[in-house]
C-alpha cells in the first residue's frame, strides 16, 4: 500500500552560518493543503528564540513540532516553547527568481537561483516518524534576513555535489509529504 499524501506546499528555507556558527534559521511554509488545514507560516529560530508566526498560530505550531524542529538545519539551535505569534505574511515567491517574505518584525529574501531540480525520498526520518518527500529544490546563492531592522548577520553555506550546486538557502516548492 502506499503512503498517504499529508501535505502538499512549499517551504523555502535558509540556514545562515556567522563565522563558522549557525546565526538564523528560517522555514517558510506555503501550506495548499494539507490534514492539519492550510495556510502560511514562518517558523524562525534566532537568538536563542523559535517563532511561529502566522494567521493561525497553532497550525504554525504543528509545522513547527512536526517538521521544523527536527530539520538537520534546526540541529544547532535550541529549541524552547516556541513564541506563538498571530500575523499575516505577505509573500512573493517565484521559482523563477527567489522570495521575499516579510511578517511582523521579519524580511527575509531568497535570490540568485543557481539551479531547478527534482528531489525525491521515500525515507525521510523526523522525530521517529518516517516521511516521503518530493519537491523541485532551487538553491540560492543569497540570502538577506532582518529582525526587528537589524539585518542578521551570515551567509547561505554553497557548495557542489554530484546533483550539482547545493545551498542552505534555498526554494523547495511543488513540495509533497507523505508517511
Amino acid at each position: 500500500m502506499g503512503k498517504k499524501v499529508i501535505l502538499v506546499g512549499a517551504n523555502p528555507a535558509v540556514l545562515l552560518q556567522h563565522s563558522g556558527d549557525p546565526s538564523a534559521f528560517a522555514s517558510l511554509w506555503r501550506v495548499e493543503w494539507s490534514e492539519r488545514g492550510s495556510g502560511d507560516a514562518l517558523i524562525l529560530c534566532h537568538a536563542h528564540r523559535v517563532r511561529v508566526l502566522g494567521p493561525d498560530p497553532e497550525f504554525g505550531l504543528w509545522l513547527a513540532e512536526t517538521f521544523v524542529r527536527h530539520f538537520p538545519e534546526a540541529s544547532g539551535f535550541e529549541w524552547p516553547d516556541p513564541i506563538l505569534e498571530k500575523a499575516e505574511p505577505e509573500i512573493w515567491l517565484d521559482p523563477g527568481r527567489g522570495l521575499t517574505v516579510s511578517v511582523s518584525d521579519i524580511t527575509l529574501e531568497l535570490a540568485d537561483i543557481l539551479d531547478r531540480r527534482l528531489f525525491h525520498t521515500d525515507r525521510l526520518e523526523l522525530g521517529g516518524v518516517e516521511y516521503g518527500l518530493t519537491h523541485v529544490y532551487a538553491p540560492c546563492a543569497r540570502a538577506h534576513l532582518t529582525v526587528g531592522r537589524a539585518t542578521v548577520p551570515g551567509v547561505p553555506i554553497c557548495h557542489s555535489d554530484e546533483a550539482g550546486p547545493v545551498s542552505s538557502a534555498f526554494l523547495a516548492v511543488a513540495e509533497t509529504w507523505c508517511r
